[in-house]
């Protein structure tokens, strides 16, 4: 596995069909630049399906890696192993039925040429309001009116808190994580909160005012 700016995270189990939107929505904004820079890391967390032979014509459009675990080990131990096998500098966490809006790679990867020392990046979600019969899209986590900065301190992470809740669309530095302290309380966090709260308070992040996933 050849070693990248940046790693696009993808814990999944027997959801092959949301898989493949994700890993279409990436393909469509890939080209022959970004491409070189970022790369698709999959941990399959023992299906009932052969995820790799649906998914594997990405292999033609973006480096994309795969590993199955040989036995179900848990969504969170599978999140961890997924950031812990990443070979880059900053991990991008998506969920498997996730959508990455158009455009987000080149922003991330130019956030980070911009801002080499940050620690952090992410930015409010969209998602439908189930609570809608039309399903309308709507914009949640929306801490910021504008691209924004944040200092690495304690109140940062507090900001964030909520954010961390969900993996999808949180980037972190990955040399900022001690993935043995995650593991020894796996149980009792999400990891991603631990990922970004050890971000957080030794990094800058960056905050932007507009969704990277749906």
């Amino acid at each position: 596995m050849p070693y990248m700016k940046l790693t696009i995270a993808i814990p999944t189990y027997n959801r092959p069909k949301q898989l493949k939107k994700l890993l279409s929505s990436i393909k469509h904004q890939t080209n022959d630049v970004i491409k070189k820079e970022f790369t698709v890391l999959i941990c399959d967390n023992n299906s009932d399906f052969d995820i790799y032979e649906s998914i594997k014509i990405y292999e033609s459009y973006f480096q994309l890696n795969y590993i199955k675990n040989s036995s179900n080990i848990g969504v969170t131990s599978n999140i961890i192993k997924v950031c812990e096998n990443a070979n880059s500098d900053f991990i991008f966490l998506m969920s498997d039925d996730d959508i990455l809006i158009d455009g987000s790679i080149t922003k991330v990867l130019t956030t980070i040429k911009t801002h080499p020392d940050i620690g952090f990046i992410s930015g409010p979600q969209q998602c439908f309001d189930r609570n809608e019969s039309n399903n309308n899209k709507k914009v949640v986590f929306s801490y910021a009116k504008k691209d924004k900065l944040f200092l690495p301190d304690c109140s940062s992470f507090i900001n964030f808190f909520l954010r961390s809740t969900s993996m999808s669309g949180l980037i972190f530095q990955k040399n900022l994580i001690d993935f043995e302290l995650v593991k020894k309380d796996k149980n009792n966090l999400y990891p991603q909160i631990f990922f970004i709260g050890q971000a957080i308070i030794k990094k800058t992040s960056y905050y932007y005012e507009k969704p990277l996933v749906e």
